[in-house]
């Protein structure tokens, strides 16, 4: 897909992603400001198990409203993970469509799948994936 033809980022926090949510949204609000992308929505899609679906829809609001971050509690959604959601397969279908699609990866996965990690995403458009060691606040 052409870069910025779609007008929308999609942020994927997962349950192994948490270290690295506050730099993955950071890079789509800064992506966001390139002229191809200036009329951009950011939207976030976090996927946890149901007992965490509100706890962790709260602390992105929080994260996006303390970062100043013109990020809508409207485009934060929480999708409840299940044993039969397979994570790859549920990304795929919400963000196919995207200009753009920011996932992030553990290294660890990396470590014991190899770049396995990075396979499974063909329908989708551009990808990035990301990695932090450490948590970066946004201020």
């Amino acid at each position: 897909k052409g870069f910025g033809k779609q007008k929308e980022i999609h942020v994927w926090i997962k349950r192994d992603d948490v270290q690295n949510a506050n730099m993955m949204i950071l890079m789509a609000y800064i992506i966001s400001a390139h002229k191809e992308w200036r009329k951009s929505e950011i939207k976030i899609f976090a996927a946890f198990d149901a007992e965490h679906m509100q706890t962790e829809k709260e602390k992105l609001i929080e994260l996006t409203q303390s970062g100043r971050l013109p990020i809508s509690a409207m485009n934060i959604t929480v999708l409840e993970l299940t044993e039969d959601t397979k994570i790859k397969e549920l990304i795929s279908e919400k963000s196919k469509k995207a200009g753009l699609t920011i996932i992030g990866f553990h290294e660890s996965r990396m470590k014991s799948t190899g770049i396995e990690v990075f396979n499974g995403y063909d329908a989708m458009g551009n990808t990035l994936f990301m990695n932090t060691l450490d948590i970066k606040d946004i201020k």
